[in-house]
Formats: C-alpha cells, sequence, structure tokens
C-alpha cells in the first residue's frame, strides 16, 4: 500500500473489471482507500472474480460440480503484518424477485432460446447488475476483523457504512438465497438443465417434437378436455399458461406421473401413448386431448 503507482494501477484495474457491477466496484474502490488511510504499511492479497452472466450465474452453482466456484465473489486480505483484517463480496438474498416467464419476458423477450443463446457468446450479459436485482439477489460486501487468525468482530457494507452483523460466508448466504427462492431457482434449474449438453445447449423447440403426435382428427371426434388441470409443471413449477402442450404422462426411473410441459416430458417423460402419457393441447383457458387416446374407447 505504500506504492502509490501501484495503488494508483489497482484502482484502475477494479474499475475496469467490474464495469458492469457498479455496486462492488465502487466499494472496492472505498475498502482500498480505507486500508490505505488505517494500515499504511500494509500488503493486501486481493482476488476479484465477476463472470457477469445473470441467470446462469444461478444455475451454473445449482448444476456444476463444485457449483460454488462459479457465484461471483472476491476477497481482499490485509496482512499488517500479520492477516489482519478481511474484507469480501457474496451473492445474497433481497427484495421479492420476478417469476421466471417474467424475467424471460423483461430481458430476452419471453425467448428462453434467446436465453440460452447468450451462451455461445461466453455468457456475459452487460445486463448483469439489473438481471440479478430481478432474480430477488444482490451483490453485498463483508468484513471481519482477525486477532491471530481468529475473527473478532463481523461487519456488512450498507448504505455507505460497516455496520456490525452476524458472522457468515458465501456458501451460506447463496444458501439461504436459494431457500428464500425456491420456485424460481427450481424453475431456472428444471428449465435449463434438460437442454445442457456440456460443450453446449440444445436450442431446439420442444413443442415442434411434440407435434408428431397430434392427431387433430381424432381430438375434435371425441372432445376430451383435461378435468381440473393445474396451473404449473409438476417438474420445473413453469406456469403452464405460458405453454403450448402438456403431457400427463410416466416419468423415466418408474417415478409418480405428472402433469409436464414439453420441456420436461422431452427430458424426463417415457412416451405418448396409452397407458404412458396423454398429450394435450392449450385452447384458451382449456386443455384438449390431442394424443395418446385410448384405443378401445369412442
Amino acid at each position: 500500500m505504500q506504492n502509490l503507482t501501484h495503488v494508483k494501477n489497482l484502482k484502475e484495474d477494479i474499475a475496469a473489471v467490474l464495469e458492469t457491477n457498479p455496486v462492488w466496484r465502487n466499494h472496492i474502490l472505498q475498502i482500498i482507500d480505507e486500508i490505505k488511510s488505517k494500515f499504511p504499511d500494509s500488503k493486501i492479497d486481493i482476488y476479484v472474480f465477476n463472470p457477469s452472466t445473470g441467470v446462469f450465474t444461478i444455475y451454473y452453482a445449482l448444476a456444476k460440480e463444485e457449483g460454488y466456484l462459479y457465484l461471483p465473489n472476491y476477497y481482499i486480505l490485509v496482512k499488517n503484518p500479520t492477516e489482519t483484517r478481511l474484507y469480501f463480496g457474496a451473492l445474497e438474498a433481497s427484495g421479492s424477485s420476478m417469476t421466471f416467464p417474467q424475467l424471460l419476458q423483461e430481458y430476452y423477450n419471453g425467448s428462453l432460446t434467446a436465453l440460452l443463446m447468450s451462451v455461445t457468446w461466453g455468457g456475459k450479459d452487460e445486463r448483469d447488475s439489473d438481471i440479478i436485482e430481478s432474480l430477488g439477489a444482490q451483490y453485498r460486501s463483508y468484513r471481519s476483523d482477525l486477532s491471530d487468525g481468529t475473527v473478532t468482530e463481523f461487519f456488512t457494507f450498507r448504505d455507505g457504512k460497516w455496520r456490525s452483523c452476524e458472522a457468515s460466508s458465501p456458501d451460506r448466504l447463496f444458501n439461504a438465497y436459494v431457500e428464500k427462492n425456491q420456485t424460481l431457482v427450481s424453475q431456472i434449474f428444471f428449465k435449463i438443465r434438460p437442454r445442457d449438453k456440456g460443450a453446449f445447449f440444445n436450442f431446439s423447440n420442444a413443442d415442434i417434437s411434440l407435434e408428431e403426435y397430434v392427431d387433430m382428427a381424432t381430438a375434435k371426434k371425441r372432445n376430451i378436455y383435461y378435468s381440473g388441470a393445474p396451473d404449473v409443471c409438476d417438474i420445473c413449477r413453469f406456469p403452464l399458461s405460458h405453454e403450448k402442450f402438456m403431457v400427463d404422462g410416466a416419468v423415466q426411473g418408474d417415478l409418480p406421473w405428472a402433469n409436464m410441459c414439453a420441456d420436461c416430458f422431452c427430458a424426463y417423460g417415457v412416451k405418448i401413448g396409452w397407458g404412458h402419457g396423454q398429450l394435450y393441447k392449450r385452447e384458451a383457458d382449456k386443455w384438449l386431448l390431442v394424443g395418446g387416446f385410448n384405443p378401445d374407447s369412442e
């Protein structure tokens, strides 16, 4: 911290790497000034990971092995000359979140494919800060004061000041976020996971794959509608009001039958046919049986 050139270059690097994250950018620049003032003879270790991947920040943390490594974070360890203070940044729950359909509509014109296509150029989204807020999360900074390697005090940065709080960690804060936003997190995971092929994403339209099972002639003749249709997919919890097709069918692995959206059927369903799965097509607020008819019934 005594080398003014190093400090100046560090600030410039922080401003550049956190261009899409104004919260942490301002926090860290202020922290550097704080360290310079309180520990002018100290040395610091600093690490910043800010992928700016929006929705995929949540998805990767849930779907990937050692998923917490995909979470944005930073730490600054102050040595004066021994370890004296630790600053770190974490993602945590904030206010209410949008639903996944609302989020797709707000940022991707209602298209899941448009969201998935963002991965083809690295997944970085310049709107990351806004998307994170829409996900019901926020970037927060914390500070722990150390003595002989033991935390003596713990603070969070809020409203421009360090305020005392209970000790926590990035993984615990993210777990609390997941617990608070279970429905949204489930929608993100189960809607994207079937299309995740590891090195790439499948952009195919699940509705198109179900079109081949549609028999409108028989459907109009029999005129069978789903009585007491559910509001959401039993697997991904995505609202079925946004879907063209719904399948009431068996699930792979001898699990109980489920009402599935097209994506979940393609990923987890068995097949369309009597005794396996019935295919319904949405007509206004009703679901018409269009495939998987009982062959012995008129």
